[in-house]
């Protein structure tokens, strides 16, 4: 000590240099907090192995923010129009602002139910944006300038946001902090020595500790990713401030007891560290070893703590340096403007206090009980684990929030998700039915409103995937089979009636046939029995050996021939078109039959992607006797009547051409 007095200029010199050194080179606080500071989970709890899941798989540069536009009371349309057209604003410059995508229920109304609140007082805007090499504060700063001239009340939010914004609270906070600290530890000081010197010294003292200590935080957290959180800087101004004026205030009380005791000012400042000084080391060295403790805890905000066990050791340094200074060059004045013995005298009222303690402990402890235990009964014990509510409400990211949890549910923004990672690939039925299984279960849970999964996107579980769903489209689909069936039988046997109808004609048409062969055949005798007697006519004429009345009498028979002829031809005619009646009448019936079973194929066909999506979803299917006894029954049902039919049509269609 008697070194540090002899060298108490190059002491000072020293703190003013180191301080103003580490001041230059230090990286800045605020932004280490920024970049550092969040209270994340740690990684062997569930949670944060879930963070790390969802980290595998999610862009980093994208983020998810809310927006929300809300009223006092119902939106009216003019107010919706604005939302609308602000919206589209954001839409028309999604390149100048990062956005990426933005859902809204404007877009796509099937989302009314989830983006606007039940009255309608609330429209929520779904955006993912990407921020770059953007600052948080310069991305909040453009979407709400963007949105500036819209008169609609509207908040951003999102866990980006809520940090940035809680940071900039903590930061104006620690001002406050800061201020109300030294003005009240100057009241304290002026009221405890009396004196406008005095309360300099361990402003100055903690204002030098304060100063080093967060540089080499700020150090440590930028090369060796030391505990940071938003709350370090405050821990370390009140702790700090508040030792660090109580070992003052020993310090300097011993001193001043000393200073009217001890002949050189140099052996009152031994004699004081001599005797107080020991008390503060053991004291702040209980205080460092406490905090360090606290570094070995899992959560980020009790670890970061640990900075105040660096800001004991500094305080514990300036306690035996800069005090010892300001005693050596000041002495008496150090107390000024107090006058007479500087040792102060026994107070009256602890005195009073102590001796009737020692007179009457019992009575002192029921004092003391009856003071206490009315707190202990008014205490409910209700935890908070809101991290928010220390912001305050006025915060445009928590008041977006709030907004949202009121109208919504807070889960509507923060939703506690289930992450499960598996080596094999999930997209199977198994999967799929575990997935559903744990959503069931999870529905249970008290304060679970709503789950949403791979099946029940939406929150509704998706019907088509259930078995008692399939089951029925099952059922439905063998029930119009049946009826297939049905109208199949009923299609034959009106087939089989109308051939029978058929019959009579056919063999009417059969016959008609025949005789239009036979009249044919006439017919060609009779043309041929009047070309020959007109070749003997002309034979005749050319050699002259017949007479006219030969000639006569060919041209009697000729007549007498074609008039055959021409008898012959109309009732070859007639015989035809009652042949085409018939096969007509006929060729009809056969098509509506044609129809019908058309009508009773196309049936059968439908069942197919009933079968299809059966087999997708139920593999074992394949190996069901039963099963495929179902499916290939409906398909040999129809296939011998279809060869009957198509084999009746040919024989119909091949009959000899006349």
């Amino acid at each position: 000590m008697r070194g540090i007095i002899k060298g108490r200029w190059l002491v000072i010199i020293a703190w003013v240099a180191i301080t103003a050194g580490l001041l230059f080179a230090a990286p800045n606080m605020a932004e280490l907090v920024r970049n550092k500071g969040q209270l994340d989970v740690p990684a062997e709890y569930s949670s944060g192995m879930a963070n790390e899941l969802m980290k595998e798989i999610q862009d980093k540069d994208e983020s998810q923010v809310a927006l929300v536009f809300h009223g006092d009371k119902k939106l009216s349309s003019p107010e919706l129009k604005e939302i609308e057209v602000a919206i589209q604003k954001l839409e028309k410059n999604k390149a100048e602002l990062g956005i990426k995508e933005v859902m809204t229920h404007f877009k796509e109304p099937s989302l009314k139910g989830q983006l606007v609140s039940e009255n309608e007082t609330t429209v929520l805007t779904s955006i993912t944006m990407v921020k770059g090499d953007r600052e948080a504060k310069e991305v909040i700063d453009a979407l709400y300038k963007e949105l500036e001239q819209v008169d609609v009340e509207h908040y951003y939010t999102s866990s980006w946001m809520i940090d940035e914004d809680v940071n900039a609270n903590s930061q104006e906070g620690l001002k406050k902090t800061e201020g109300i600290t030294v003005v009240f530890i100057l009241a304290v000081l002026l009221i405890v020595f009396r004196s406008v010197v005095t309360p300099i010294i361990p402003l100055v003292t903690v204002g030098f500790t304060y100063l080093c200590s967060q540089s080499i935080v700020s150090f440590l957290v930028d090369k060796w990713d030391f505990p940071i959180s938003s709350y370090t800087q405050i821990f370390l101004v009140g702790i700090l401030f508040g030792i660090g004026t109580d070992y003052c205030i020993l310090l300097l009380s011993r001193f001043k007891e000393e200073l009217s005791s001890r002949e050189s000012l140099p052996e009152a400042i031994v004699e004081t560290y001599r005797t107080a000084g020991k008390t503060v080391f053991f004291s702040g060295l209980t205080v460092m070893i406490g905090f360090a403790a606290i570094g070995f805890s899992t959560f980020k905000l009790y670890q970061s703590a640990a900075a105040v066990a660096i800001g004991v050791l500094i305080l514990m340094i300036a306690l035996y340096t800069i005090v010892p200074f300001f005693m050596a060059v000041l002495g008496k004045k150090l107390f000024w403007p107090a006058k007479g013995k500087l040792a102060h005298s026994e107070s009256k009222l602890w005195g009073i206090l102590g001796n009737f303690s020692l007179n009457r402990p019992l009575l002192a402890l029921m004092i003391v009980a009856i003071v206490c235990v009315p707190f202990l009964f008014m205490y409910d014990g209700k935890i908070s684990y809101n991290s928010l509510e220390e912001a305050g409400d006025d915060v445009p990211s928590i008041m977006a929030f709030n907004i949202i949890s009121d109208e919504f549910g807070p889960g509507q923004l923060m939703p506690t998700q289930i992450v499960i990672k598996n080596d094999e690939r999930m997209d199977s039925e198994d999967y799929v039915a575990l997935a559903e299984k744990i959503s069931q279960e999870i529905v249970k849970v008290d304060e679970v409103e709503i789950v949403r999964s791979m099946t029940r996107p939406t929150g509704e579980p998706i019907k088509d995937l259930f078995v008692s769903n399939q089951a029925e489209t099952l059922e439905k689909g063998i029930g119009e089979g049946n009826e297939g069936i049905k109208q199949i039988s009923d299609g034959l046997k009106t087939a089989g009636s109308e051939l029978s109808d058929s019959g009579p004609r056919l063999k009417q048409a059969t016959d008609g046939i025949g005789g239009l062969i036979s009249g044919t055949n006439e017919l060609k005798s009779g043309v041929g029995q009047v070309e020959k007697a007109l070749t003997s006519i002309e034979a005749g004429i050319r050699d002259g050996s017949s007479g006219t009345g030969d000639i006569k009498n060919g041209l009697n028979e000729v007549k007498l021939n074609l008039d055959k002829l021409a008898t012959g031809s109309g009732q070859l005619l007639e015989g035809y078109k009652q042949s085409a009646n018939g096969l007509s009448e006929l060729t009809g019936r056969y098509k509506e039959i044609q129809t019908n079973l058309t009508g009773v194929s196309q049936s059968l066909a439908g069942l197919n992607p009933s079968f299809e999506q059966m087999e997708a979803t139920h593999p074992e299917l394949q190996a069901d006797q039963s099963y495929q006894t179902i499916k290939k029954g409906h398909r040999v049902a129809w296939s011998p009547w279809q060869q009957a039919f198509q084999s009746s049509i040919g024989i119909l269609f091949q009959c000899p051409a006349v």
